[in-house]
């Protein structure tokens, strides 16, 4: 079950890295992908078992921890759920952010703001010169 834990973590993380060696992510998306991936397995038990420490003990797939269902590990079928969603989950937050990421970046930081660009003027009596 040990191994079976690092396999789960290392998913949540792996498609943001991925994505994040060529140009498909930015740094906050990849960031971001990697963290959806550990909230996506935390809300999963806490939907799945109604409390938030389950949601917690979900990481462990249920091996380890108070709450004992009658399947965990390998053999649960929340595990292969958790396991071909997931990479869904991470790769949609990663490229979702990146694009936020993208856009945000072609605007000024000063009309985010609000504040109204001050247009350049020549100074007075220079006119324009050809």
């Amino acid at each position: 079950n040990l191994f079976l834990i690092a396999d789960l973590l290392a998913l949540s993380m792996a498609v943001p890295i991925f994505m994040g060696l060529g140009s498909l992510a930015t740094e906050r998306g990849a960031l971001a992908g990697c963290a959806s991936g550990m909230l996506f397995i935390m809300g999963f038990g806490w939907v799945e078992f109604g409390t938030f420490v389950a949601g917690l003990e979900m990481v462990t797939l249920m091996a380890f921890g108070n709450i004992k269902p009658s399947e965990f590990g390998l053999n649960a079928s929340r595990t292969c759920i958790i396991f071909f969603t997931l990479p869904l989950v991470t790769g949609v937050v990663t490229f979702v952010v990146s694009w936020m990421d993208r856009v945000a970046a072609m605007f000024p930081a000063s009309s985010l703001n609000g504040e109204a660009e001050k247009p350049v003027v020549a100074p007075a009596g220079e006119g324009i010169k050809i």
